[in-house]
């Protein structure tokens, strides 16, 4: 697994993923108004502490915009 922290994640796709198993990315940390975008499906969701989200990650373009505080993905 991979561990990124207090990082900005440009828009994009993780090629080096089998397109048939879903990512599930969890947050934890103290920050505020994280953002996590799929602009492909034109949804953008809230990424708070504790959040949780499940795609395919070389399928689905994504991106996290940067927070304030501390925030570990």
């Amino acid at each position: 697994f991979i561990t990124i922290s207090n990082w900005e994640t440009p828009n994009h796709r993780d090629h080096l993923l089998i397109p048939e198993c879903f990512d599930i990315l969890t947050t934890m940390g103290n920050y505020s108004n994280a953002r996590m975008s799929m602009p492909s499906l034109q949804l953008e969701f809230r990424y708070d502490f504790g959040c949780m989200i499940a795609f395919s990650g070389r399928i689905v373009r994504h991106g996290v915009d940067g927070v304030e505080g501390d925030q570990i993905a």
